[in-house]
């Protein structure tokens, strides 16, 4: 009787993993992803299923990409960013939305050159003084990009994504992921973020 009891106890569990397994969301290009050769089938890159916010660096020499966490789920520091660039962008106070996002990308970037000490990645501290340029030129772009986040907040749909000087930027239509990078010499650096609940 008791080995019974083991095999129906034992079958339960199996049975209990398949279906919260056959559950799961599947993974977004919109979300916390990494794909380097994007194809119909998801079968070739990374995803961080947990995450809230994160980086991916896309290194052009090489099929490599690395994934650094910047939130998990439910932060509230994301939470608070998020509701940060939202309600400045639907102020028509862009500027100052894409100043925080400035900030975050130079952060960053300072992280990234401290964490290099000769592994042969990019030189995140010559990317790191293009940032300011880059922020420049891009600015109203870059302000639109954040707009359309905001926007899709009140009403999610389709926002044609954003392409400027080294800066590729889009919104998730279903999931309201924003998806804004910029291209440089060895790396496309990309910084990806959930909306709000």
């Amino acid at each position: 009787m008791k080995n019974f009891a083991l095999s129906v106890f034992a079958a339960l569990i199996v049975a209990l993993i398949v279906a919260s397994n056959s559950n799961a969301e599947p993974a977004s290009r919109d979300k916390c992803t990494c794909d380097l050769e994007p194809g119909d089938e998801q079968d070739n890159g990374a995803w961080v299923k947990n995450a809230a916010a994160c980086w991916s660096n896309e290194y052009h020499a090489r099929q490599w990409c690395d994934i650094t966490v910047e939130s998990l789920e439910n932060d509230p520091g994301k939470q608070e960013f998020v509701g940060n660039i939202i309600s400045l962008s639907l102020d028509d106070r862009g500027g100052e939305a894409a100043a925080m996002l400035r900030n975050l990308f130079e952060n960053y970037f300072e992280r990234q050159a401290d964490a290099d000490n000769g592994s042969g990645k990019p030189n995140f501290l010559a990317a790191a003084n293009d940032l300011p340029s880059l922020f420049d030129v891009n600015g109203e772009m870059i302000s639109q990009c954040l707009a359309n986040f905001a926007i899709w907040h009140e009403k999610p749909g389709r926002f044609e994504p954003i392409e400027g000087d080294r800066l590729h930027c889009r919104i998730g239509e279903s999931s309201g992921w924003l998806r804004i990078g910029f291209d440089f010499d060895e790396v496309f650096v990309l910084f990806m973020v959930a909306p709000n609940e």
